[in-house]
C-alpha cells in the first residue's frame, strides 16, 4: 500500500453539537494532483464524557471525480479537549470503478465557540 504524506494546509471544520452528539464537516477540498475533490460530512457523532469519539459514520466521506459524486462510509475518531480538535477520517470498504482503496486524513486545530 502506497501512504502519501501532504503538505499542511489550512481547513476549517465545521463542528456543530447538541448534547453529546457532534457534526464534523469540511467543505469540497483537493489533494495533490488528485482530478476531483473530498468533503467530509461526518453526522451524529457521539462524544464521549472526555471528549473522545469513535465511530462509523454511513456517507461520511464524499469523492468528486469529474462529474461523479460518490459517498463513503468512514471511521471517525478524535478528540475534542480544552478546544483543540484533532480528528482522522478513515475509508472504510471504498472502490472507485472497481479499484479498492484505503484513504485517512488527519486534522488538528482549535475549536472556535
Amino acid at each position: 500500500m502506497e501512504r502519501r504524506k501532504w503538505a499542511q494546509r489550512d481547513f476549517t471544520t465545521k463542528v456543530s453539537q447538541s448534547g453529546s452528539s457532534i457534526n464534523l464537516h469540511i467543505d469540497a477540498f483537493k489533494l495533490g494532483r488528485m482530478p476531483g475533490n473530498v468533503t467530509i460530512d461526518a453526522n451524529n457523532i457521539v462524544l464521549k464524557p472526555d471528549g473522545s469519539f469513535s465511530q462509523t459514520v454511513d456517507k461520511g466521506i464524499f469523492i468528486k471525480i469529474l462529474w461523479k459524486r460518490t459517498a463513503y462510509s468512514a471511521k471517525v475518531s478524535g478528540k475534542i479537549v480544552n478546544n483543540v480538535l484533532n480528528f482522522t477520517v478513515t475509508s472504510i470498504n471504498a472502490s472507485y470503478l472497481g479499484i479498492s482503496f484505503t484513504a485517512s486524513i488527519s486534522f488538528k486545530g482549535t475549536k472556535q465557540t
